[in-house]
């Protein structure tokens, strides 16, 4: 790679020659041998093919996830949430399966998908420090979902709101997320559950940021769902925080955030 310094600067490619611009500066390099028919049957990218096939089935699973928070992502989560979540299913759950060949490795949410405890919406609004009073989720008494309950707290103490804000908002939310195999005979990834993406969303009261809260529950329910087998229901809480004008509440964006408290 060279940099040009003399007075004909060009972008694109001449002959075996690109060009481009790279922080103000022009770049050129030789143009590479490597293009899209040599990656999908030279013997030599066997093992990216093989990686490349099992990104997709991670990166499935991780959509299946964000379509059943959709109505949650744009609020809780950052725009590095897809990149995030496919790379720990991939990494640490999908490579715990021992016994399928390289390339079609499956995402065993149900065995293997509690790596996922602690993973948060939000790479810089942390929920453990947005919100610090005890919470648990328990399978809800009848039905597909989750139970989540948060303890009794003073929100002054143990409730993180930005400036400006002056209620929030607890979210809860169960998504039942179906296990991945490869199928060799259609060269896809299938789900195990034919729910794949169904989820239930609940959120609390408006709460002032500056009284005692009541122990709070957030029955969520996953309508039409009777069987979870071939998949697990992943449980997210989260925190809204809203500025109170007469007597509307109106979102502060940028604040908020959510984790994934477990699978059910």
């Amino acid at each position: 790679m060279a940099k040009n310094t003399g007075l004909i600067q060009f972008q694109g490619t001449i002959n075996n020659v690109t060009g481009y611009r790279r922080n103000g500066k022009y770049i050129l390099s030789l143009k590479s041998n490597l293009n899209k028919e040599r990656i999908l049957n030279d013997e030599k990218f066997q093992r990216t093919r093989e990686n490349m096939q099992e990104f997709a089935g991670a990166a499935q699973t991780a959509k299946a996830l964000r379509i059943g928070l959709a109505g949650l992502t744009r609020i809780l989560a950052d725009n590095s949430l897809s990149t995030r979540l496919t790379g720990i299913i991939r990494k640490d759950v999908q490579n715990r399966d021992t016994t399928s060949d390289r390339g079609v490795r499956r995402v065993d949410l149900a065995s293997y998908g509690s790596v996922l405890k602690g993973f948060n919406l939000h790479r810089e609004n942390i929920f453990s420090s947005l919100f610090r009073a005890p919470y648990s989720a328990t399978a809800p008494a009848t039905g597909k979902g989750a139970k989540i309950t948060f303890a009794a707290f003073e929100a002054a103490n143990v409730v993180r709101a930005p400036k400006g804000a002056t209620h929030f908002r607890l979210v809860g939310a169960a998504v039942l997320v179906g296990n991945r195999s490869f199928d060799e005979l259609t060269n896809s990834w299938t789900s195990e559950n034919g729910d794949d993406g169904a989820a239930g969303i609940e959120r609390s009261d408006y709460l002032s940021v500056m009284e005692d809260i009541p122990q709070t529950e957030l029955d969520v329910s996953i309508a039409g769902v009777t069987d979870t087998d071939g998949g697990a229901v992943i449980v997210v809480a989260g925190i809204e925080f809203y500025q109170q004008i007469g007597t509307k509440y109106y979102l502060l964006r940028d604040t908020n955030g959510g984790t994934i408290v477990g699978l059910l």
